[in-house]
């Protein structure tokens, strides 16, 4: 197995096991292990294993896969994402306050065809449908990714 994957699995054990906030805190704890990188390198890990920064707590953040977004996301046992609705060629996204940039840096992150942009907001997503799309679907597919 190349080292790349090797350390990538690994991180992805250490941010699913723990509170990891930084590439500093990041990297101690690779190197705790016996793995060494730059922060380049954890830089083009975090990007390409969809790694999602989010709010903790009052004060801290941490590193979440793009699969604990939802629901049931280790950071916490309650719903990151409160509800989804339609205006037009707009989804309007609430999450928990502190939530809704990691939420619409996953949605950027998945790269969908139907979805222009977002922005982020402290608990609220906006998401941006390209005309061609159907938002009540793009709703429907949206609430079983985040929910995932």
């Amino acid at each position: 197995m190349p080292d790349r994957q090797k350390r990538r699995e690994l991180i992805m054990e250490l941010v699913s096991g723990r509170s990891v906030g930084s590439q500093r805190a990041l990297a101690a704890l690779l190197s705790s292990r016996g793995v060494s990188a730059t922060q380049a390198t954890l830089s083009r890990d975090i990007r390409e294993l969809g790694l999602v920064k989010v709010a903790e707590g009052r004060s801290g953040s941490r590193y979440l896969p793009p699969a604990e977004l939802g629901g049931a996301g280790a950071a916490s046992r309650s719903p990151v994402v409160l509800g989804i609705e339609c205006s037009g060629n707009l989804l309007v996204i609430r999450t928990r306050p502190g939530f809704a940039q990691s939420v619409a840096a996953g949605i950027d992150q998945a790269r969908w065809s139907e979805v222009l942009g977002t922005v982020g907001g402290d608990d609220t997503v906006l998401v941006v449908l390209a005309e061609s799309a159907s938002p009540g679907a793009v709703r429907s597919r949206m609430q079983l990714f985040l929910n995932s």
